[in-house]
């Protein structure tokens, strides 16, 4: 919504024949298996997909066209209360921010504890790492404000919105 058909005024509902939700990765199988046309998934699915290298995945793989990808959106933060303790946070983000670092062998088994659940070490974040999730928050809210032709939420989520691609424009271009 937030990408491609939200900024097109596109209801998915009037577009495609049947509109289900359903997880990613289900949803993913389903349309290698024929049972759905089109599908939504992420990168990071996809990436466990082809890291399992079982027949059924790769089979769903050979079977599907990726037709469009995102901007990257952040998955998984860990957030604290900007009023925590600063010992509290100095000692959290010791733990975090080292947990698989390294050349030692203790990092080295921690790295094989974080591959278990299929992520990597830690790294660090700011308020802005959020910025995507508040703009498809925004933007939802935009569509739905949009479909009920509610003109106050219209400009309440329009105004939301326009201040996450403000607070965008001012990030250092990477």
């Amino acid at each position: 919504m937030t990408y491609l058909f939200g900024p097109r005024r596109i209801d998915p509902a009037k577009c495609f024949k049947t509109v289900r939700s359903g997880n990613g990765e289900a949803n993913l199988f389903a349309v290698g298996a024929g049972v759905l046309s089109a599908s939504t998934n992420n990168t990071r699915a996809m990436d466990r997909l082809v890291d399992l290298g079982t027949p059924m995945a790769k089979k769903t793989l050979a079977s599907i066209d990726i037709i469009w990808r995102s901007p990257t959106i952040p998955e998984d933060p860990m957030i604290w209360r900007k009023d925590l303790d600063p010992a509290l946070k100095a000692k959290i983000s010791k733990f975090f921010f080292s947990y698989g670092v390294g050349d030692t062998p203790q990092a080295k088994r921690q790295r094989a504890i974080l591959a278990r659940i299929q992520t990597g070490p830690f790294k660090v974040a700011d308020d802005t790492h959020l910025l995507p999730v508040r703009e498809m928050e925004a933007t939802g809210m935009l569509v739905q404000a949009r479909g009920k032709d509610d003109p106050a939420a219209i400009a309440q989520a329009q105004a939301m919105l326009d201040q996450v691609h403000k607070e965008q424009a001012a990030l250092p271009k990477s």
